[in-house]
């Protein structure tokens, strides 16, 4: 299985890559989000957009990455990655008045299935690295949330008719003792 990570220059995108190589039979390339060229992303058979420092921006890479393949190969976004699959399907993005760096928080799983937190206890504990949530009044239709944070906030998402999920929290950090568990539940399916 090829997989690639869109790695949008963030520290912890070889954390990422680590579990990743862990997986059998997995075949890792990362390629940075300004040096891809669309058309190698046809020898994929996943994609991994990597959390990152910046809002998702009209015509980034992950925008163009989901126009051309959403519906045809299984896409995960962490943190600026999930940002970006809402965006592109017309969701917005809420600034906290507190910025969440470096916290453990409960993350509470929704009745909506998600592959992701498949055998994922419905109360798990994860790291936290953002400023910027998803709107839950602007969320799109097309998207079912699978994970909350104890004071509601969206932390987790799928679309309903693609494989493509997306995470707000990161499973690579140590606070997220079941990341490696997410990251594999997500490269098995």
């Amino acid at each position: 299985m090829r997989i690639l990570i869109v790695d949008n220059y963030d520290s912890f995108t070889f954390n990422i890559v680590h579990s990743v190589r862990r997986f059998p039979g997995s075949n890792l390339q990362i390629i940075e989000a300004g040096k891809i060229n669309l058309q190698e992303i046809d020898s994929f058979d996943k994609i991994i957009f990597s959390p990152g420092p910046d809002l998702p921006r009209p015509g980034n890479v992950m925008e163009r990455i989901l126009r051309e393949y959403a519906g045809e190969k299984p896409i995960l976004g962490i943190c600026l990655g999930l940002q970006a699959i809402v965006h592109y399907f017309g969701g917005r993005l809420r600034q906290l008045e507190e910025v969440v760096h470096g916290r453990k928080k409960n993350i509470i799983k929704t009745e909506n299935y998600s592959e992701i937190l498949k055998d994922i206890p419905s109360n798990f504990e994860a790291g936290l690295y953002h400023s910027w949530i998803t709107d839950p009044d602007y969320l799109p239709g097309c998207l079912a949330i699978t994970a909350v944070s104890e004071e509601g906030r969206i932390m987790a998402i799928r679309h309903k008719e693609y494989e493509i999920e997306g995470i707000q929290f990161h499973p690579e950090s140590v606070m997220t003792p079941d990341g490696d568990k997410m990251l594999h539940n997500w490269l098995k399916m």
